[in-house]
This record gives structure tokens, C-alpha cells and sequence, in this order.
């Protein structure tokens, strides 16, 4: 026995007007907002915790994109640790290993960062845009419309 899918079912369109609709986009661009101020966090957790300087992480990510185009099964990533001006220097110098793991969660924490502010960007955009379109009678008398959208759109902006 299985569950019904109703998933090909109720394919409705859904009717708002452009403040609805600016309204959850607002409070959407707010919750990716948080949620990239998140992931920053937890990228600068990571980079403290191993001691990856920005040099460092740079020869890193060159690293785990080489290996991930290649198909190689990296197992951990070895690059020197510089100072603060990004210029090696023999004598601080220390080597860093850090997991294929780390390296994975930094480059999809920062994967996910680009992602969000691209949605932020288009969501602003569609904002600063949206007006609720203008119909006319046949007697030429104006009207208001409503936006519809789809279900997914719905389910994205919270509706």
C-alpha cells in the first residue's frame, strides 16, 4: 500500500496583488540575509579553528576545484600557512592539512552564500519592479488585476 500522490493534482495559480507579493519577498531577502550572515560564521569558525589565512584558503579552494573537475578522491588538502600580508614567509610558515571534508563544507557553505545572494539580488529586483497590472473594461474603465503565480513561487515566498 502506498500513500496517493496528489503532486499532478490542484494545479492552481494562485492570485495576489504586488504589495502581497512585496511584502514576502521583503521577508524573504530577510531570512536569506540571516541565513548568509550564518554561513559567513561558520566559514570564519572553520578557517579559525584550522588556521587557514586568506592565502591559504585561496590555494585550498584552487585545490578542491582542480581535484572535483578531475574526479580525483581527495582524502585531505595540504597547503603553508602564511601572515597577514599574504607573503610567505620560511620562517612562520606552518603546513596545513585539513580534511576533504572541511574543504567540502567551506566550499558549499560558500556555494550556498553565492546562491542566496543571487536570490537576494533577483528578489530586490522583482521588488523595486512589481506593480499590479492594469486591465480595462470593454467601456475602457480601468481596473486593478491580480499577479498569479505558480505553486512553487507560492511555497517559496511562504504563502
Amino acid at each position: 500500500m502506498q500513500v496517493q500522490r496528489i503532486d499532478h493534482m490542484f494545479r492552481y495559480h494562485y492570485q495576489k496583488s504586488a504589495t502581497d507579493l512585496v511584502g514576502a519577498m521583503g521577508a524573504k531577502v530577510t531570512t536569506l540575509k540571516a541565513k548568509v550572515e550564518e554561513r559567513i560564521a561558520r566559514i570564519v569558525k572553520i578557517r579559525a579553528e584550522y588556521k587557514v589565512t586568506d592565502a591559504a584558503m585561496l590555494d585550498i579552494m584552487r585545490q578542491a576545484r582542480i581535484a572535483q573537475k578531475a574526479g580525483a578522491m581527495v582524502m585531505n588538502y595540504s597547503t603553508s600557512s602564511t601572515g597577514p600580508t599574504g607573503m610567505t614567509d620560511d620562517d612562520n610558515a606552518e603546513l596545513i592539512t585539513i580534511g576533504a571534508g572541511v574543504v567540502n563544507n567551506l566550499l558549499t557553505e560558500q556555494d550556498y552564500i553565492d546562491g542566496e545572494k543571487a536570490q537576494i539580488e533577483r528578489l530586490e529586483l522583482v521588488s523595486r519592479n512589481l506593480k499590479d497590472p492594469v486591465a480595462y473594461t470593454r467601456d475602457g474603465q480601468p481596473y486593478t488585476e491580480l499577479i498569479s503565480i505558480s505553486d512553487d513561487e507560492a511555497k517559496y515566498l511562504g504563502f
